[in-house]
């Protein structure tokens, strides 16, 4: 249903500095959690799904997910929910494991604009990856896990994407600010660990920035341009 959209893993133009610093990358924008020598197994958020507002440009999409993995790797495990993405119902949520899985997969669970939801996967060993999804507006949750080869424990992602479309990045969906309720790595705050925020760019253009992270663990993430 969904095989001509992946995600470009690693993000296509990702440079990294310094941890408790910036980050800028083509299509992700949020927080990271990084380390030398930590190894991270569980990554959790809650956040309020953002409401789909009118845009200047077509074809945009964007996604908002916690994973494991990814930074620098061709390996991630993440789920979310989805806003404008082919093959998908609007809020729809779904998974990845990369690279053994090319693409999304629908979960059939829909998020709540304007209503709490909260995405978390956890490493479990042996290839086994458990997922959990739970929208606070309906009571409506689903698990499940993944026997796939892709797990890498050096890093932990809370994002807004904007996802890959037969080989082409999207434009950005204009989502207005999505707040991140409560992002945890392993069970604490992922302030807890090293961290960095990554701003969205596309050239001199900025599409999205995170807010500051505050209380250790909550931060926004808001959509300034589509392109």
């Amino acid at each position: 249903m969904v095989s001509s959209l992946h995600f470009v893993i690693p993000p296509t133009t990702l440079v990294s500095v310094n941890l408790e610093s910036n980050i800028t990358s083509s299509n992700w924008s949020g927080y990271i959690n990084t380390s030398n020598e930590q190894i991270y197994n569980t990554a959790q958020a809650y956040w309020t799904e953002p409401t789909l507002q009118a845009s200047r440009c077509s074809q945009n999409s964007a996604t908002f997910w916690a994973g494991l993995g990814g930074f620098n790797s061709k390996q991630l495990a993440q789920d979310g929910t989805a806003l404008n993405v082919p093959g998908f119902g609007e809020h729809q949520a779904w998974s990845e494991v990369l690279p053994t899985q090319s693409s999304m997969v629908a979960a059939n669970l829909y998020a709540t604009p304007g209503a709490q939801f909260v995405s978390s996967v956890t490493y479990e060993g042996n290839n086994n990856f458990s997922f959990y999804m739970y929208n606070f507006a309906t009571g409506q949750a689903t698990s499940f896990v993944v026997n796939a080869y892709g797990c890498d424990g050096s890093t932990a992602e809370y994002i807004a994407e904007r996802p890959t479309t037969n080989g082409t990045i999207d434009n950005l969906s204009n989502f207005g600010t999505i707040d991140f309720i409560s992002a945890e790595t392993n069970g604490n705050s992922i302030g807890t660990y090293g961290h960095s925020a990554i701003t969205m760019t596309d050239g001199n253009t900025t599409l999205a920035i995170p807010s500051a992270l505050y209380g250790g663990s909550s931060f926004s993430v808001t959509q300034h341009a589509c392109n």
